[in-house]
């Protein structure tokens, strides 16, 4: 069993290094600007007084530039940030499409409770429409290679008729090296919508 987790994680770290290339700001600026649904921002600058200390705790891990390790998070150190959060995995298989599906490996209490179910262990390709799949991508394979948090705002107007809701978002990516980024780390922040 240890000789597959281990054959399995290899896999992984591969695939991440392969499809996870670090890019510049010029490049991160025009994914950006492709991510479909709401506005996401490179340069993070949140209302959220705990999205802002979640960013704060994700700043003071990252040492010299590099990004700080999965192995290293503390839940716990994010405080109440990780009830409204969820962290997924990147899998070492591509989709039949060929595209990166990532697997749900938390989800917070209060999302759980707003969004009525908890897809810890699901595949996002299986529990999400496809138009979210496509963001989550997008947003996703930006924080990956940008290898820095962003930041997410709007609504969720187009999922579950929740338009009634407004959102601010902190996607961090974690790495397993300091450099090869497999998790990332979405913290949300809820208020009634306008």
């Amino acid at each position: 069993m240890t000789a597959n987790l281990g054959t399995g994680r290899t896999a992984l770290i591969e695939h991440a290094r392969r499809t996870g290339a670090p890019i510049g700001r010029a490049k991160a600026e025009e994914w950006v600007k492709a991510i479909p649904l709401n506005t996401w921002e490179l340069d993070p600058v949140l209302t959220s007084p705990r999205l802002t200390r979640a960013l704060e705790h994700w700043q003071r891990m990252a040492e010299d530039g590099l990004c700080p390790r999965h192995g290293d998070l503390f839940l716990p150190d994010l405080a109440e940030a990780v009830e409204n959060a969820f962290m997924v995995e990147l899998q070492a298989e591509s989709t039949r499409e060929g595209r990166d599906d990532y697997r749900c490996v938390y989800m917070g209490k209060e999302l759980v409770e707003l969004v009525g179910v908890d897809n810890t262990g699901q595949l996002v390709s299986e529990c999400m429409p496809p138009l979210f799949v496509d963001q989550y991508n997008a947003i996703n394979r930006l924080v990956r290679c940008w290898r820095r948090p962003i930041r997410g705002h709007g609504t969720f107007e187009a999922w579950q008729g929740m338009d009634n809701v407004r959102f601010e978002s902190l996607v961090m990516p974690w790495s397993e090296d300091g450099e090869v980024v497999t998790r990332l780390f979405t913290c949300l922040e809820f208020s009634p919508g306008s």
